[in-house]
């Protein structure tokens, strides 16, 4: 409805219009709102995502958009300011928003935030943003300069950083960065472990010269091993301790595995020691 400007010439516009054009819901929706008939209760926000300083006025020409925006500028650098105190932190965005006074079309400009937020420097890349965007918003009938995509000031970072300081009992860590090493190191330390405890199952009931101590004997057969029915073991258990082997054994193994695994391969842990009997034999 590009014709509509007011919430009173929304109201002109019967319900059944709006659902067919937005949707029954958000048809509804809009019907109650131009109404001020929505009851839904307010939700507050102790912390706006944005910050925004709009002006509309009749269809104005370049010079008029030169002197709200200066006044728009002003506003911003007093909100950004105001924002800074009581949250401690920055805006990361400069958005420049334009509504054109002919087709009623908004159009949007943004670029990083200057370092130093005060009005003059929040004018001069205001002027800049517009100029991309001022053939489609001449004459003009709407400003608006917001700021968004907030980051914490710098000291306040570094007291969150002392929540992560490690303690006396690890030398060595530091900050966040360090507790997600520790993390890492003790994830690394439990696969370690976990192949570890692979090996006592597979070793020899006696002790044995043979490589990898993964032999079978010829009277334990190929579905045993030390007294271990393997055929009772879930075939994608197999597979996977077959996996740690091989991976454990370095990359000849999985050299001369990908061969036996052309020639037929090996699918579960009897065929594994069968074949390493055979080749060792």
């Amino acid at each position: 409805y590009p014709n509509l400007k007011t919430s009173r010439d929304l109201q002109t516009i019967g319900q059944e219009d709006l659902a067919r054009s937005l949707g029954q819901k958000t048809g509804a929706w809009i019907h109650a709102l131009c109404r001020g008939e929505v009851d839904e209760p307010v939700k507050p926000n102790l912390l706006p995502k944005s910050l925004n300083a709009c002006k509309s006025f009749p269809a104005s020409p370049i010079e008029q958009v030169h002197k709200w925006l200066l006044i728009l500028a002003e506003e911003l650098a007093d909100r950004i300011e105001q924002d800074r105190q009581d949250f401690a932190r920055m805006p990361r965005f400069l958005v420049l928003h334009a509504r054109g006074a002919v087709h009623f079309r908004d159009h949007s400009s943004q670029s990083p935030m200057p370092k130093s937020a005060t009005r003059d420097r929040l004018y001069e890349v205001g002027l800049k943003l517009f100029e991309k965007i001022q053939g489609e918003c001449l004459p003009c009938s709407r400003l608006a300069l917001g700021a968004n995509s907030f980051v914490f000031d710098q000291k306040d970072m570094k007291k969150m950083d002392t929540y992560f300081v490690a303690s006396a009992s690890e030398p060595g860590n530091s900050g966040a960065l360090g507790k997600r090493k520790n993390i890492g190191t003790s994830a690394l330390v439990e696969k370690k472990k976990g192949k570890a405890q692979c090996k006592p199952f597979f070793a020899p009931a006696a002790p044995s010269k043979q490589p990898g101590g993964c032999r079978a004997t010829e009277s334990e057969g190929e579905g045993s091993r030390d007294g271990i029915d393997l055929n009772a073991v879930d075939i994608s258990q197999q597979k996977y301790i077959l996996s740690m082997i091989k991976g454990a054994q370095g990359p000849a193994a999985n050299s001369s595995a990908s061969k036996r695994k052309s020639s037929g391969g090996q699918s579960n842990l009897g065929q594994f020691f069968a074949t390493r009997s055979s080749s060792q034999d």
